[in-house]
């Protein structure tokens, strides 16, 4: 259990970041201040902490795992001797919630982000295995934006080819433009298969998840980099409430019902793992499609029951590289067939 003297929410933006300091035992709150989210502006942060009468050693940095804007920060405060935590933007939200702070300004932010650390004492970032995997998460999410591209790309060549007044040069240049962007793909999916091969434990851990049925082997990178290995989850929800695998659910009137997937969490982390949830229907095992046929069953609509089949696997996921097993059907049957495990 952390010690503290004090917390700073940090309240993250494009060019900026909005902070509060509130103290343990909530006597004191500094006003609110906003730097400018460079070098020079996180050493006047730094500095400010100071004047505020708290040494940054007994100071709590807490922010939300906004895009990539937190790596930075967070890597920089922890070059200071800084602790920093970084929670989940949903979590963020339900304890706003249970605030009645229904008001969203980069001031109640702040000061919600600050008083989060300070009631519920959350678990500090170990920095170096953040780093650690920090490469090869932005491998992975560059290939995927060629991915995004090449779909693009390929899409526009085949919008040229049925165009009457298209030139021969354009058609040229766009297939050239797919053929460069194919080539960024696999030099990026070289240079992921260099880091795998720095990291044991990484390897160990993508032939248990990708023990699972239906994921292969970039969803189980993606799964393993975007969560650090599981290293900072206790527990199986906890994993799902990070990458917000949860119905979206709308009400209007006296109607309510569910629209898919909510956008909160990791997107990421949630798109493979929701990805891996449709390719387990398709596989040989038949536990995963024996659970969703079951929701179904009881009147879960297709997109409610693929939802919760994605935060199954991912809970099983979790579990079996912290005990470090090799997915089982016959040893998970009864867990996977029950629809309230």
């Amino acid at each position: 259990m952390h010690n503290f003297s004090a917390v700073a929410g940090l309240d993250l933006s494009l060019n900026s970041f909005t902070t509060s300091l509130i103290s343990s035992n909530e006597k004191f709150k500094s006003k609110i201040k906003t730097f400018k989210r460079t070098k020079e502006g996180l050493e006047e942060f730094v500095k400010w902490i100071e004047n505020q009468g708290f040494p940054k050693e007994k100071v709590l940095v807490v922010m939300e795992a906004t895009n990539n804007f937190w790596e930075e920060v967070a890597v920089k405060l922890a070059e200071n001797k800084i602790a920093v935590s970084v929670i989940n933007p949903r979590v963020i939200k339900d304890f706003a919630r249970s605030l009645q702070r229904k008001a969203k300004t980069d001031k109640i932010d702040a000061e919600v982000i600050a008083l989060y650390g300070v009631r519920m004492k959350p678990k500090v970032l170990d920095i170096s295995k953040s780093k650690r995997f920090g490469k090869l998460r932005n491998l992975v999410r560059e290939r995927e934006f060629w991915l995004r591209e090449r779909v693009r790309l390929e899409n526009y060549e085949r919008t040229l080819k049925s165009g009457v007044f298209v030139s021969e040069e354009g058609k040229e240049r766009v297939k050239e433009m797919i053929e460069k962007v194919l080539l960024y793909i696999e030099e990026i999916e070289q240079e992921i298969k260099r880091e795998i091969e720095k990291e044991e434990e990484l390897r160990e851990a993508l032939k248990i998840v990708g023990s699972i049925p239906g994921i292969g082997e970039v969803n189980g990178v993606v799964i393993l980099v975007e969560t650090g290995l599981f290293k900072g989850f206790r527990r199986g929800k906890e994993v799902v409430s990070y990458a917000g695998i949860v119905p979206r659910v709308y009400e209007s009137g006296t109607r309510k019902g569910s629209k898919g997937i909510t956008r909160e969490g990791n997107r990421r982390l949630r798109q493979a793992v929701y990805f891996a949830a449709v390719a387990s229907l398709r596989s040989k095992c038949g536990v995963f499609k024996e659970f969703y046929d079951r929701l179904k069953e009881r009147g879960k609509a297709k997109k409610v029951a693929l939802v919760a089949l994605a935060g199954k696997i991912l809970r099983i996921a979790f579990a079996l590289v912290k005990k470090r097993e090799y997915f089982d059907a016959r040893k998970l049957q009864s867990q996977i067939s029950s629809v309230g495990a």
